[in-house]
Formats: structure tokens, C-alpha cells, sequence
């Protein structure tokens, strides 16, 4: 008995030493956080603007080394390198490398300082001679992303890393490149057949048909896309339906603030403000929740003086009330005991 157990224990510390006890953590998606890092890096590195890199190919993330292969690339002599036995050849002398705490190394320095082990480096070489597919990860698989569909996609974009799968729509495919997005850090908003979408991710949703893309509004309106195809693609977005009210982290969700907007409009302001204006939603702010009671205020352009049990409000505001799914002036809300006096006196001294 006690040699039998001596022997698995050896047989376990066999495995140790050839595995070096290491539980490899393997991940197929590149975060845009870890490739914007990535980029910065060898933006440094070569003393060169950061729009001027990309990142290519992403084989794999394993125990924080990243591989890949970017634009641009080192370039050394010789078309093939063999690391732990395994050859990779190259169609140029530009080769991939490995990103690891800072620090870019080629693969076999990387193999050679056990930064990646004989086990990364045989999937490696399995990513690399798939490399057109590589794009394709199990997220997205989850989200519904098949090969076929994922093939079209790539022909257009071969080089983007597809952040998200917002769906196919009779041969039209919806994707989301988080690369694409707006970082400018201007605040503005399109309207999508009533959804709002902030323009910086906006921007990353690129609608795929008959290899030409197009952006939502010019899908929307070539009839690529129909209503109820968008509310599909946003509640993939963003992960809620057009019509749920969404209040977390003391904040309302843009398209809640959205709804609650057209429906103080058409309810109150239709008769001295011809059109709706988008513009409105800039200035649209929530002062306080309490008790399920949310009391919102915008800037319109034409306004008429607001007096509520003596207390004048400036001109220039348009106070909004909602609660269950109805909403309120001012005025209404507390005559119908909405809101109390206290929340009146609230409001006053908000804008005094």
C-alpha cells in the first residue's frame, strides 16, 4: 500500500517538472484596453504616433504574454524560426512577437526567458496556420457569430477585431469594432428610427451587405435593416430593450432620458415648439430621485414662465417630472400631489 502510494506521488511530481506546475491561462480575445496598451508601447518604442501602429494578428494571450503581429513589425533575416522544435514560416522577414509586462521579445526570446512554454508555443503554431479565423472566438460564437457569416465579414474588414456580433438580418450582418469609435470627446447623438445611440460607439457599428458597409442610419435607410431588426441590433448593444426604464448607479440610461424626453414633449411642448429638437437631450439633466419620483429639467429654446405656489422659475427651463411611466409639468405634478411643497422649495433653490 505504501509503495503504491509512493509511486502515484512520484508520478505527480513527474508531471510537475515536465508541466513546471503551471496552469496555463489561455485567452482568444484581445480587450481594446490591453491592445491600446499594446500599441502605446511600440508607439514608444519606435518614437512614432500611436495611429500609425495596428495590431494585425492576435494569437493568443497566455499567462499575461501577448502574441502578436503588428504593422509594424521587426524585421530579421531569414523566413523561418524555430522555437522548441516548431517552425514558422514566414511569407517576409517581418516576424510576430510576444508583448510581456512592458516588454515586446521575439518568440524564441520569449521561449528562451520561459516566458512561454513548449505547450504555447505548439498553439501558437496552430493560430498561426489558422490565422484567418482567429478572429472568430468562443464570445463571439456565443453571441451567434457563425463561420460562413463570420468569412463575409472578414472580406471586408480582414484586419479589425470584431468586438461584438449584433447580428445577421436576411444576409446583412451587424457588427460592432470597438476601434472604429469616436474618441474625440465630443458629446452628440443619433437618432435611429427613435433608439439614441452615443455617437462615439455609434460610429464602431458597421452593417455589412453584399460586401459593402454602411452605417446603421444608411442601412436604415436603403432598407437593409428593418424596425425591427434595429431594436434587435440595440438591445444587443446595449443590453436592454428601447421601452425599459433603466435607473442604476443613481443614473438614468440614455435612451430612458430619451423616452421620458419625447414624452414631456409631445405631451406638453408640441404646441409652442413645432419640432422635436435632439439638440434638447445636451442639456437634459436629472436634480433628484425619491421615491420612484425622477425630476429631470432641459433647456428648450422658447419657454413661458413657471410659477408654482409663489415661486417664480427662471424662464429658460423646462422642468420634468416623471413616476410610473406617466410625466409631469411642474405645475401638475404638484397639484396632483406628485411631488410635495418640499420638492418645490428643492427644484426653487436648485436654480436660484
Amino acid at each position: 500500500m505504501y509503495k503504491k502510494i509512493l509511486k502515484g506521488c512520484l508520478l505527480v511530481l513527474m508531471i510537475c517538472l515536465l508541466t513546471s506546475c503551471k496552469n496555463d491561462k489561455y485567452v482568444d480575445y484581445l480587450s481594446r484596453t490591453k491592445e491600446l496598451e499594446i500599441i502605446d508601447k511600440k508607439a514608444e518604442k519606435f518614437d512614432i504616433p500611436s495611429a500609425y501602429i495596428d495590431v494585425l494578428y492576435f494569437f493568443g494571450g497566455y499567462n499575461d504574454a501577448y502574441v502578436v503581429f503588428m504593422d509594424p513589425a521587426p524585421s530579421t533575416s531569414g523566413l523561418i524560426e524555430t522555437v522548441s522544435g516548431v517552425p514558422f514560416e514566414y511569407t517576409t522577414e517581418r516576424k510576430m512577437e510576444v508583448y510581456y509586462e512592458g516588454t515586446f521579445y521575439s518568440l524564441t526570446e520569449a521561449f528562451n526567458k520561459e516566458i512561454l512554454s513548449s505547450a504555447n508555443i505548439v498553439k501558437i503554431k496552430e493560430n498561426f496556420e489558422n490565422k484567418e479565423n482567429l478572429g472568430l472566438t468562443e464570445k463571439l460564437k456565443e453571441e451567434g457569430l457563425t463561420k460562413d457569416n463570420f468569412d463575409e465579414i472578414v472580406e471586408v474588414y480582414p484586419y479589425l477585431m470584431i468586438d461584438k456580433y449584433l447580428g445577421t438580418y436576411n444576409d446583412t450582418h451587424v457588427v460592432w469594432f470597438e476601434e472604429m469609435r469616436n474618441n474625440l470627446g465630443m458629446v452628440n447623438y443619433v437618432d435611429v428610427s427613435g433608439m439614441l445611440y452615443d455617437q462615439k460607439y455609434y460610429e464602431g457599428i458597421i452593417v455589412i451587405n453584399d460586401k459593402q458597409s454602411y452605417s446603421l442610419l444608411e442601412a436604415k435607410n436603403r432598407n437593409l435593416l428593418s424596425y425591427d431588426d434595429l431594436t434587435k441590433v440595440f438591445n444587443k448593444f446595449y443590453g436592454y430593450n428601447i421601452d425599459e426604464f433603466i435607473y442604476e448607479n443613481n443614473k438614468l440610461a440614455l435612451q430612458t432620458r430619451f423616452n421620458i424626453l419625447v414624452d414631456y414633449y409631445n405631451k406638453y411642448m408640441i404646441e409652442r415648439e413645432k419640432d422635436f429638437k435632439l439638440a434638447w437631450m445636451f442639456t437634459l439633466e436629472l436634480l433628484f430621485e425619491k421615491n420612484g419620483v425622477f425630476v429631470l429639467y432641459t433647456v428648450p429654446e422658447l419657454n413661458s414662465n413657471i410659477v408654482v405656489d409663489d415661486l417664480v422659475f427662471p424662464s429658460e427651463i423646462e422642468i420634468i417630472v416623471y413616476k410610473e411611466n406617466n410625466v409631469y409639468d411642474l405645475q401638475t405634478a404638484y397639484e396632483d400631489n406628485i411631488i410635495s411643497k418640499e420638492n418645490v422649495l428643492e427644484i426653487y433653490n436648485s436654480f436660484k
